[in-house]
């Protein structure tokens, strides 16, 4: 199947794809935005939340300095609590993705000090994010790596209501081309 909309696609409950069936949603372009992205609101108020997904790179053209948010997460306020974004490294030259987590004491967005190579081809990428007094976490699991990520968030009353996947935010003003995303698995706990 494949859609084409002004702005908005919206798929309820109990919509699946079956293995090996393309699907694919387009946002027209003439509209101006270059964000799309998929939003799961079934993580209600949760203080741990797992997801992972696979990303393919490979027709995108990533412009040092232009970052790209892939999977955000929101509480009820839209504010972001969790990033995961593509980075291009200039030496070696590389996308990397990266991990940032919110720390209500620091009042922002933390980042982790390491970024994460992404290889040719399909990543498996999987995060988990929990909410605990000075010991919150975000971590990140690349290609079946252990799980890496900041471990020390003070984000104890933080929570996770809605979920992006896609070209979520970011400013590409020099980034060309596409990507693609797949297995989009989305839970409410650390044990889905």
């Amino acid at each position: 199947s494949e859609f084409l909309t002004g702005s908005r696609i919206t798929l309820n409950s109990g919509f699946r794809v079956d293995a090996n069936v393309p699907f694919i949603g387009r946002i027209n372009s003439a509209i101006g935005s270059p964000f799309a992205f998929v939003t799961d609101e079934t993580p209600t108020a949760v203080n741990r939340y797992v997801g992972w997904f696979s990303i393919n790179l490979d027709p995108l053209t990533l412009a040092l300095g232009e970052d790209l948010g892939v999977l955000v997460g929101y509480n009820a306020g839209g504010t972001a609590q969790f990033r995961v974004l593509i980075r291009r490294n200039a030496a070696p030259a590389e996308n990397r993705l990266v991990i940032q987590g919110r720390d209500n004491v620091l009042g922002g967005l933390v980042e982790y000090g390491e970024e994460f190579p992404l290889v040719a081809g399909f990543n498996l990428v999987s995060l988990w994010w929990r909410a605990l007094d000075d010991r919150g976490q975000v971590l990140v699991s690349v290609n079946n790596t252990p799980l890496r990520g900041i471990e020390d968030l003070d984000n104890q009353t933080s929570w996770i209501d809605t979920v992006r996947l896609g070209l979520v935010d970011g400013a590409p003003v020099s980034t060309v081309g596409s990507f693609y995303l797949d297995d989009f698995s989305s839970f409410r706990t650390l044990a889905p």
